[in-house]
Protein backbone atom coordinates (compact mmCIF):
# COMPACT_ATOMS: atom_id res chain seq x y z
CA UNK A 1 0.00 0.00 0.00
CA UNK A 2 1.13 3.57 -1.05
CA UNK A 3 1.66 5.46 1.99
CA UNK A 4 0.43 8.93 2.14
CA UNK A 5 -0.69 11.28 4.88
CA UNK A 6 -3.83 12.17 2.74
CA UNK A 7 -6.64 11.32 4.78
CA UNK A 8 -9.98 11.16 2.60
CA UNK A 9 -13.40 11.57 3.48
CA UNK A 10 -14.77 8.66 0.97
CA UNK A 11 -12.45 5.82 -0.05
CA UNK A 12 -13.25 3.81 -3.48
CA UNK A 13 -12.22 0.23 -3.39
CA UNK A 14 -11.99 -1.22 -6.71
CA UNK A 15 -11.84 -4.99 -7.37
CA UNK A 16 -9.32 -5.61 -10.15
CA UNK A 17 -9.00 -8.82 -12.77
CA UNK A 18 -6.93 -7.27 -15.17
CA UNK A 19 -9.39 -6.81 -18.13
CA UNK A 20 -8.47 -3.40 -19.38
CA UNK A 21 -11.29 -2.39 -21.56
CA UNK A 22 -13.19 -2.47 -19.03
CA UNK A 23 -11.79 -0.78 -16.34
CA UNK A 24 -10.78 2.02 -18.75
CA UNK A 25 -14.46 2.47 -19.00
CA UNK A 26 -14.93 1.93 -15.26
CA UNK A 27 -12.20 4.76 -14.52
CA UNK A 28 -13.89 7.11 -16.87
CA UNK A 29 -17.11 7.12 -14.91
CA UNK A 30 -15.38 7.80 -12.16
CA UNK A 31 -13.65 10.53 -13.66
CA UNK A 32 -16.98 12.32 -14.42
CA UNK A 33 -18.17 12.27 -10.64
CA UNK A 34 -19.44 15.92 -9.62
CA UNK A 35 -17.45 14.86 -5.60
CA UNK A 36 -14.07 17.02 -6.05
CA UNK A 37 -11.22 14.65 -6.10
CA UNK A 38 -9.88 16.06 -3.05
CA UNK A 39 -12.43 14.61 -1.15
CA UNK A 40 -12.41 11.13 -2.43
CA UNK A 41 -9.61 8.68 -3.11
CA UNK A 42 -9.20 5.07 -5.08
CA UNK A 43 -7.83 2.15 -3.66
CA UNK A 44 -6.78 -0.57 -6.37
CA UNK A 45 -7.41 -4.19 -4.94
CA UNK A 46 -5.47 -6.88 -7.05
CA UNK A 47 -3.30 -9.94 -6.91
CA UNK A 48 0.66 -9.28 -7.38
CA UNK A 49 0.31 -10.20 -11.44
CA UNK A 50 -1.96 -7.48 -12.53
CA UNK A 51 -0.03 -4.87 -10.77
CA UNK A 52 2.24 -3.82 -13.84
CA UNK A 53 -0.32 -4.62 -16.10
CA UNK A 54 -3.11 -1.68 -14.56
CA UNK A 55 -0.37 0.67 -13.28
CA UNK A 56 0.02 0.93 -17.51
CA UNK A 57 -3.01 2.50 -17.80
CA UNK A 58 -2.58 6.32 -18.70
CA UNK A 59 -6.35 7.63 -17.60
CA UNK A 60 -4.73 6.89 -13.76
CA UNK A 61 -3.59 10.26 -14.24
CA UNK A 62 -6.96 11.83 -14.05
CA UNK A 63 -6.75 10.85 -10.27
CA UNK A 64 -4.82 13.05 -7.59
CA UNK A 65 -5.14 10.45 -4.74
CA UNK A 66 -5.13 6.88 -5.74
CA UNK A 67 -3.17 3.67 -4.03
CA UNK A 68 -3.07 0.08 -4.37
CA UNK A 69 -3.59 -2.92 -2.00
CA UNK A 70 -1.59 -6.32 -3.30
CA UNK A 71 -2.23 -9.28 -2.34
CA UNK A 72 -0.28 -12.99 -2.58
CA UNK A 73 -2.12 -15.50 -5.20
CA UNK A 74 -1.52 -18.19 -2.67
CA UNK A 75 -4.54 -16.31 -0.86
CA UNK A 76 -8.17 -16.67 -2.19
CA UNK A 77 -10.36 -13.90 -3.70
CA UNK A 78 -12.56 -12.27 -0.76
CA UNK A 79 -9.08 -11.80 1.27
CA UNK A 80 -8.87 -8.87 -1.43
CA UNK A 81 -11.48 -6.87 0.41
CA UNK A 82 -10.64 -7.68 4.12
CA UNK A 83 -7.46 -6.65 3.45
CA UNK A 84 -9.14 -3.12 2.52
CA UNK A 85 -11.26 -3.38 5.50
CA UNK A 86 -7.82 -4.35 7.90
CA UNK A 87 -5.69 -1.08 5.92
CA UNK A 88 -7.88 1.57 4.53
CA UNK A 89 -8.61 4.49 7.39
CA UNK A 90 -11.13 6.78 5.24
CA UNK A 91 -14.75 7.38 7.67
CA UNK A 92 -16.60 5.72 4.19
CA UNK A 93 -15.90 2.70 2.08
CA UNK A 94 -17.37 2.06 -1.25
CA UNK A 95 -16.62 -1.69 -2.91
CA UNK A 96 -17.41 -1.32 -6.47
CA UNK A 97 -15.72 -4.63 -8.83
CA UNK A 98 -13.81 -3.69 -12.27
CA UNK A 99 -17.17 -4.58 -14.38
CA UNK A 100 -19.42 -2.32 -12.13
CA UNK A 101 -19.60 1.54 -13.13
CA UNK A 102 -21.19 4.17 -11.96
CA UNK A 103 -24.19 5.40 -14.25
CA UNK A 104 -24.57 8.60 -12.09
CA UNK A 105 -22.07 11.37 -12.49
CA UNK A 106 -23.48 11.99 -8.69
CA UNK A 107 -23.19 8.15 -7.52
CA UNK A 108 -20.25 9.34 -4.91
CA UNK A 109 -21.86 12.58 -3.70
CA UNK A 110 -24.96 10.26 -2.79
CA UNK A 111 -23.16 8.06 -0.85
CA UNK A 112 -21.83 10.67 0.85
CA UNK A 113 -25.33 11.82 2.11
CA UNK A 114 -27.13 8.82 2.47
CA UNK A 115 -24.46 7.96 5.16
CA UNK A 116 -24.89 11.39 6.94
CA UNK A 117 -29.01 10.74 6.47
CA UNK A 118 -28.37 7.37 7.95
CA UNK A 119 -25.90 7.88 10.52
CA UNK A 120 -27.41 4.71 12.12
CA UNK A 121 -27.26 2.63 9.46
CA UNK A 122 -23.71 0.52 8.73
CA UNK A 123 -23.87 -0.67 5.22
CA UNK A 124 -25.58 1.01 2.16
CA UNK A 125 -25.83 0.03 -1.19
CA UNK A 126 -27.68 -1.07 -4.21
CA UNK A 127 -28.09 -3.66 -7.51
CA UNK A 128 -27.56 -4.14 -10.73
CA UNK A 129 -28.88 -2.73 -13.78
CA UNK A 130 -27.68 -3.85 -17.47
CA UNK A 131 -24.88 -1.87 -19.19
CA UNK A 132 -25.53 -2.04 -22.61
CA UNK A 133 -22.95 -4.17 -23.55
CA UNK A 134 -23.90 -6.64 -21.53
CA UNK A 135 -24.11 -10.35 -23.11
CA UNK A 136 -27.13 -12.34 -23.04
CA UNK A 137 -25.85 -14.40 -20.25
CA UNK A 138 -24.46 -11.23 -18.61
CA UNK A 139 -28.18 -10.39 -18.68
CA UNK A 140 -29.59 -13.31 -17.19
CA UNK A 141 -26.62 -12.59 -14.35
CA UNK A 142 -27.96 -9.36 -13.83
CA UNK A 143 -31.57 -10.56 -13.45
CA UNK A 144 -30.68 -12.95 -11.22
CA UNK A 145 -29.57 -11.15 -8.60
CA UNK A 146 -32.62 -8.44 -8.82
CA UNK A 147 -34.42 -11.64 -8.15
CA UNK A 148 -32.06 -12.58 -5.49
CA UNK A 149 -32.26 -9.34 -3.53
CA UNK A 150 -35.83 -8.81 -3.66
CA UNK A 151 -35.84 -11.64 -1.56
CA UNK A 152 -33.13 -10.75 0.57
CA UNK A 153 -33.34 -6.49 0.61
CA UNK A 154 -30.27 -6.62 2.97
CA UNK A 155 -28.00 -8.92 0.56
CA UNK A 156 -26.32 -6.58 -1.44
CA UNK A 157 -23.48 -7.74 -3.88
CA UNK A 158 -20.47 -6.79 -3.22
CA UNK A 159 -19.56 -4.78 -6.27
CA UNK A 160 -22.27 -2.07 -5.12
CA UNK A 161 -21.65 -1.73 -1.36
CA UNK A 162 -20.82 0.64 0.64
CA UNK A 163 -19.80 1.46 4.67
CA UNK A 164 -19.11 3.26 7.72
CA UNK A 165 -15.09 2.40 8.46
CA UNK A 166 -16.24 1.17 12.15
CA UNK A 167 -14.56 -1.31 14.02
CA UNK A 168 -16.34 -4.60 13.68
CA UNK A 169 -15.75 -8.24 13.83
CA UNK A 170 -17.28 -9.49 10.26
CA UNK A 171 -15.41 -10.22 7.25
CA UNK A 172 -15.74 -11.74 3.80
CA UNK A 173 -15.71 -15.44 3.49
CA UNK A 174 -16.28 -18.21 0.97
CA UNK A 175 -16.44 -21.83 1.99
CA UNK A 176 -15.25 -22.24 -2.02
CA UNK A 177 -11.87 -23.29 -2.07
CA UNK A 178 -11.23 -20.20 -4.92
CA UNK A 179 -12.50 -17.97 -2.07
CA UNK A 180 -15.36 -16.56 -4.84
CA UNK A 181 -18.92 -17.15 -4.36
CA UNK A 182 -21.37 -15.64 -1.35
CA UNK A 183 -18.32 -14.24 0.15
CA UNK A 184 -20.90 -10.88 0.92
CA UNK A 185 -23.76 -12.52 1.94
CA UNK A 186 -21.70 -14.22 4.58
CA UNK A 187 -20.43 -10.64 5.39
CA UNK A 188 -23.51 -9.18 5.47
CA UNK A 189 -24.67 -12.00 7.87
CA UNK A 190 -22.38 -11.96 10.19
CA UNK A 191 -23.08 -8.09 10.61
CA UNK A 192 -26.24 -8.49 11.25
CA UNK A 193 -25.34 -10.87 13.85
CA UNK A 194 -23.34 -7.74 15.26
CA UNK A 195 -27.12 -5.62 15.57
CA UNK A 196 -25.35 -3.67 12.49
CA UNK A 197 -28.30 -2.29 10.20
CA UNK A 198 -28.05 -2.80 6.68
CA UNK A 199 -29.98 -0.75 3.71
CA UNK A 200 -30.97 -1.15 0.03
CA UNK A 201 -31.58 1.95 -1.57
CA UNK A 202 -32.24 1.63 -5.55
CA UNK A 203 -31.22 5.05 -6.35
CA UNK A 204 -27.64 3.92 -6.24
CA UNK A 205 -27.95 1.25 -8.51
CA UNK A 206 -25.30 0.89 -11.03
CA UNK A 207 -24.09 -0.29 -14.66
CA UNK A 208 -23.14 -4.35 -14.31
CA UNK A 209 -20.86 -4.52 -17.59
CA UNK A 210 -22.05 -8.67 -17.54
CA UNK A 211 -19.68 -10.63 -20.72
CA UNK A 212 -20.30 -13.99 -19.10
CA UNK A 213 -19.96 -16.41 -21.48
CA UNK A 214 -22.42 -19.75 -21.50
CA UNK A 215 -19.45 -21.68 -19.74
CA UNK A 216 -19.04 -18.59 -17.35
CA UNK A 217 -22.58 -18.22 -16.39
CA UNK A 218 -23.27 -21.82 -15.31
CA UNK A 219 -19.68 -22.60 -13.89
CA UNK A 220 -21.20 -19.84 -11.39
CA UNK A 221 -24.35 -22.07 -10.68
CA UNK A 222 -21.24 -24.86 -9.16
CA UNK A 223 -20.11 -21.82 -6.60
CA UNK A 224 -23.61 -20.45 -5.82
CA UNK A 225 -24.52 -24.11 -5.13
CA UNK A 226 -21.53 -24.69 -2.99
CA UNK A 227 -22.51 -21.42 -0.82
CA UNK A 228 -26.30 -22.63 -0.17
CA UNK A 229 -25.26 -25.49 0.92
CA UNK A 230 -23.06 -24.46 3.97
CA UNK A 231 -26.18 -21.61 4.92
CA UNK A 232 -28.47 -22.56 7.44
CA UNK A 233 -31.70 -21.16 5.91
CA UNK A 234 -31.86 -22.64 2.87
CA UNK A 235 -35.80 -22.07 3.12
CA UNK A 236 -35.32 -18.79 1.21
CA UNK A 237 -34.13 -20.09 -2.20
CA UNK A 238 -37.46 -21.21 -2.93
CA UNK A 239 -38.64 -18.11 -2.55
CA UNK A 240 -37.38 -17.55 -5.26
CA UNK A 241 -39.28 -19.45 -7.15
CA UNK A 242 -42.29 -18.01 -6.02
CA UNK A 243 -41.53 -14.53 -7.02
CA UNK A 244 -40.26 -16.07 -10.45
CA UNK A 245 -42.92 -15.71 -12.63
CA UNK A 246 -44.21 -11.99 -11.31
CA UNK A 247 -40.70 -10.75 -11.89
CA UNK A 248 -40.26 -8.89 -15.15
CA UNK A 249 -37.77 -10.09 -18.12
CA UNK A 250 -38.31 -11.77 -21.38
CA UNK A 251 -38.93 -15.02 -21.67
CA UNK A 252 -35.75 -16.28 -23.19
CA UNK A 253 -34.32 -14.71 -19.70
CA UNK A 254 -36.26 -16.12 -17.86
CA UNK A 255 -36.06 -19.60 -18.91
CA UNK A 256 -32.12 -19.60 -18.71
CA UNK A 257 -32.17 -18.04 -15.39
CA UNK A 258 -34.94 -20.66 -14.40
CA UNK A 259 -32.16 -23.54 -15.63
CA UNK A 260 -29.58 -21.78 -13.18
CA UNK A 261 -31.64 -21.58 -10.18
CA UNK A 262 -32.91 -25.48 -10.53
CA UNK A 263 -29.29 -26.43 -11.03
CA UNK A 264 -28.26 -24.51 -7.81
CA UNK A 265 -30.64 -26.24 -6.04
CA UNK A 266 -30.08 -30.08 -7.29
CA UNK A 267 -26.11 -29.69 -6.70
CA UNK A 268 -26.88 -27.55 -3.41
CA UNK A 269 -28.20 -31.10 -2.18
CA UNK A 270 -25.53 -33.38 -3.21
CA UNK A 271 -22.68 -30.71 -1.94
CA UNK A 272 -24.81 -30.98 1.24
CA UNK A 273 -24.70 -34.74 1.10
CA UNK A 274 -21.22 -34.90 1.15
CA UNK A 275 -20.86 -32.59 3.79
CA UNK A 276 -22.99 -35.22 6.03
CA UNK A 277 -20.97 -38.00 5.12
CA UNK A 278 -17.55 -36.52 6.15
Amino acid sequence: MNKTTYTPSLSVILSCKGEIDILTENLQALDQQDLNKNLWNLVFIMFENQFKKILSIDKLKLFPHYEYLILSQKKPIYELRNKALENIKSPILYFIDEDTILNHKNQLSQIVKLHNTYPNTTVIGGSYTNHPNCSLWGRSYNWIASLWMTVHPYYLPAGNLSLKNKKFKSRFYSPQPEGFGGEEVYFLEQLKKENLKILQIKDIDIFHLAKHSMKEFYSRVFCHAYSLAFQKNRKSHWQLFKLFFNQRGTFLIKTISLSYLLGVKLLSFYYKLIKKKR
